[in-house]
């Protein structure tokens, strides 16, 4: 039968070195590195394993090139905790990538944006559902140019910046398909 193969990491740097398209990465300890990653099309899980353990650099996936990457990326049980923005100055940054979901995260204390999304009308799914942010020094979520987003089920509070900030960089923008925010909080 198919065997589950396991690969196993020291640096998180190394782990995201070697990843495949469609694999998950599960952390199973603090992570206190900055983490900036090209996808380079790839379709990537990033799993924070239930929240048991702590991302305190800050994270960033994607291109800032005004290309998109073709990536899809889902950072889902990830707990942020004083994140110091080395990451693009956010606690996780994610750049003009193909698809973006953002599920069950918690951030805590952040220096920057919580969660900023990039896209510039490049990426197609945006997706932002049933986290926690408690502490931002920016916004708790930005969205700049997106072309659909889904937000809903978020809790925000004690943020410097606005709860949520929708932005667009040019007068000619226009969002293809449907913007949806409920159930935030």
């Amino acid at each position: 039968g198919n065997k589950e193969e396991h690969r196993y990491f020291l640096e998180l740097t190394d782990a995201l070195a070697d990843v495949k398209d469609g694999e998950t990465i599960t952390l199973f300890a603090d992570i206190n590195e900055a983490v900036n990653v090209k996808t380079l099309g790839k379709e990537i899980v990033f799993d924070g394993n239930d929240n048991k353990f702590t991302m305190t650099a800050g994270m960033s996936f994607g291109n800032d090139d005004n290309k998109v990457d073709n990536g899809k990326i889902t950072v889902k049980n990830v707990k942020f905790a004083n994140a110091n923005a080395k990451a693009a100055n956010n606690g996780l940054t994610l750049i003009e990538l193909a698809e973006v979901t953002v599920d069950n995260c918690n951030f805590t204390n952040i220096t920057g944006d919580a969660i900023a999304v990039i896209s510039d009308n490049l990426t197609e799914t945006i997706t932002i559902t049933n986290n926690v942010i408690d502490g931002a020094t920016g916004a708790g979520i930005n969205l700049r140019t997106p072309k659909a987003a889904t937000v809903k089920d978020n809790v925000i509070k004690n943020v410097g910046g606005n709860a949520m900030t929708f932005q667009h960089n040019s007068d000619s923008y226009d969002a293809e398909g449907d913007i949806i925010v409920t159930g935030n909080l």
